[in-house]
């Protein structure tokens, strides 16, 4: 399948003794042959009677959704209408396919035609097949290519490409987790030695406590209720500052998720997780240990 992108404007016809323009639509285009909707993998959304891509010439055009609706056609059918470019040279308008993306996920999809292939001239090769057995296959295709080309055959992945896009993201999401992974761990180790901390400083007070009949649920509470304050503190402190970075950042997409408040639910609920795990095993040495021996010691 042969496929060429590049961009180009489209419009209703343009009479230069009329001041109004009509509606016109900047595209991305693609020239390929009869594969290549299927090769896409695009839908088609309406066609004319007996289309076939292989009968694509120089006088029909295939169009986008966003085309359509950008010329006026969005509460009508399209299908036999004639879309101009240039100097009045027009098209008929033999299917609508749905709108697909040409770029990165930061930019919005751009309306798209899709034009009939009829030169060799400075094009590229878009080619889909099975993973099982591809190096053969590729290896064929090289073959064919440097035949009846006369030049070295290079070729690149579509995910590799696709990959490329979103670089910058990945190598931030790595940065992001090893400086979070290191900020948790050091956090988690102060908050060990606060809790070793706390709970020797407050023996004589769990001892007393528990001699007047207190549980070791209520004395867990007890020796925990500092941290969890700290805990909803930090957590009150870093959301608005999580919040107003996330939008900036995802205002780079065109296309994006929205911010949750359940993610900032589920984070505190991790943080008191965390927080009684760490300190669980001192708060319960210190809530099972015989009063009359730390009252001995004290």
């Amino acid at each position: 399948m042969v496929i060429i992108l590049g961009v180009g404007v489209f419009g209703g016809y343009y009479d230069s003794d009329v001041e109004e323009r009509p509606p016109y639509v900047e595209v991305s285009f693609v020239l390929g042959d009869e594969d290549v909707i299927n090769t896409l993998g695009l839908k088609i959304l309406e066609s004319e009677e007996g289309f076939d891509m292989a009968q694509l010439d120089s006088t029909k055009i295939v169009i986008s959704k966003l085309v359509a609706d950008g010329l006026g056609w969005k509460d009508e059918s399209a299908i036999g209408k004639y879309v101009y470019q240039y100097a009045g040279y027009k098209m008929r308008v033999v299917a609508v396919i749905e709108d697909f993306h040409s770029s990165s996920l930061k930019d919005e999809i751009l309306p798209s035609v899709i034009l009939g292939k009829e030169s060799w001239w400075n094009e590229n090769l878009l080619i889909r097949f099975e993973t099982e057995g591809h190096q053969a296959t590729l290896k064929e295709i090289k073959a064919k290519y440097e035949s009846l080309l006369n030049r070295p055959f290079e070729f690149s992945y579509v995910d590799d490409e696709i990959e490329k896009y979103y670089k910058e993201e990945a190598d931030q999401v790595a940065l992001f987790n090893t400086f979070s992974g290191l900020a948790i761990f050091i956090s988690l180790l102060g908050l060990m030695a606060m809790a070793t901390y706390s709970a020797e400083q407050r023996k004589k007070e769990v001892s007393v406590r528990k001699v007047l009949g207190a549980s070791i649920r209520q004395l867990i509470l007890l020796l925990n209720k500092e941290n969890g304050i700290l805990v909803i503190v930090a957590f009150l402190i870093a959301t608005p500052i999580t919040v107003y970075v996330m939008q900036d950042w995802l205002a780079e997409f065109k296309y994006r998720v929205s911010i949750q408040p359940a993610m900032f639910v589920f984070a505190l609920a991790g943080f008191f997780g965390l927080n009684l795990l760490v300190t669980l095993f001192f708060s319960m040495k210190v809530s099972k240990a015989n009063p009359a021996d730390t009252l001995r010691e004290e």
